[in-house]
């Protein structure tokens, strides 16, 4: 057991904290929604469904470790001990914390490869099952990132003079220079990921307007797929954007932090709590982005899903047409439908009756 020393660097500061929970709080509301929506929905491929599994399991356990963290403080601050927050407890919590941020960050650049697949493959992708590579991958990317955190936590003497006055869950256990890397590595990878994730909206959107128009078996199916692919990425893309911002912001908040234990070689109380605070802010810039993405992505999705739905619909319309007209409020509610398919196949059509005449 841990007993707070009577010092004058006992002051937890939990108002960012407290903040952050409350936010964590209304972004479990969207996650169980977002959940909901994966299980019920039967229009995503397998591999789409194992990576926003993934996606959820690292976003959902940095939001658990927050409260434990956030439980431990109150501890601290409210009764003046800590059996909840001792040294092993809180150090499990801080290296969760960190494993679960830099697999939140990550998951997008397998995300964004496997679009990059299903854009390129989309003749075949609808109907290949490669879930087993995906699973692997998202394994593989966990053994990494628990390599980093474990040899993260070399010793620090920077660490050893200002953790002293702290209590165990506002300690630093790891090493400051060491992580240096793994976070430029993060930043550049984000950046990168964006500007990717924007060429394939672009690359998508090119593949459609330049679709094949003659007439074939699959020419239909094709361009759905293309048009899948589009509406997907561009519905995937403010998770991509607000991933990027929040990863430039804790870039610059880590290199200040850096920068300051660097230069100082006696801390003061004052310059301890600025560290906390700032440290606190940018775990407060990762639950706003949570509740940014898991907002936008459902409202998004849930649109994307009534896109989707009309795939299994689209023969009925022309099974209908040999018989009679569609009637007006089909065409007033499938506008965009017709002009995608049935507007192209009567074309089509047209075209072939024209080279068989000749």
């Amino acid at each position: 057991m841990d007993i707070l020393k009577p010092t004058e660097f006992d002051l937890i500061p939990i108002k960012i904290p407290i903040a952050q929970n409350v936010v964590n709080f209304f972004t479990i509301f969207f996650i169980i929604l977002f959940i909901r929506h994966l299980i019920l929905s039967t229009h995503y491929h397998v591999n789409i469904k194992i990576l926003f599994s993934f996606m959820v399991f690292y976003d959902s356990l940095m939001m658990v470790v927050e409260l434990l963290i956030f439980c431990g403080l109150l501890e601290g601050y409210f009764k003046h001990e800590t059996y909840f927050g001792s040294v092993i407890p809180c150090k499990v919590f801080l290296c969760l914390e960190k494993f679960s941020a830099m697999g939140s960050i990550s998951i997008f650049y397998i995300i964004t490869a496997e679009r990059i697949i299903a854009s390129v493959r989309y003749k075949t992708y609808e109907k290949e099952k490669h879930k087993l590579i995906y699973i692997l991958v998202c394994i593989y990317q966990i053994i990494i990132i628990s390599l980093v955190v474990y040899f993260s936590l070399l010793e620090d003497e920077r660490n050893q003079g200002r953790n002293s006055f702290l209590i165990p869950c506002l300690r630093s256990y790891f090493n400051h220079t060491f992580m240096r890397f793994p976070v430029i590595v993060l930043l550049i990878g984000a950046i990168i990921n964006a500007v990717l994730f924007c060429f394939l909206i672009y690359y998508n959107n090119n593949l459609y307007k330049k679709s094949n128009t003659k007439f074939c078996k699959n020419i239909l199916s094709n361009k759905f797929q293309l048009s899948e692919n589009l509406q997907f990425s561009k519905a995937l893309l403010p998770c991509i954007i607000t991933y990027l911002f929040a990863g430039v912001i804790l870039g610059v908040l880590y290199f200040h932090l850096y920068a300051m234990r660097t230069n100082i070689v006696v801390s003061t109380q004052e310059q301890i709590i600025y560290e906390l605070e700032v440290n606190q802010l940018s775990d407060f810039v990762f639950a706003v982005a949570y509740l940014i993405i898991y907002f936008i992505t459902n409202i998004k999705l849930i649109r994307l899903k009534r896109f989707m739905s009309i795939k299994n619909n689209k023969v009925l319309p022309v099974a209908r047409k040999r018989s009679y007209s569609i009637s007006t409020n089909m065409k007033k509610y499938n506008k965009s439908v017709n002009d995608i398919y049935f507007e192209q196949f009567n074309k089509q059509l047209e075209a072939k009756r024209i080279s068989k005449k000749k």
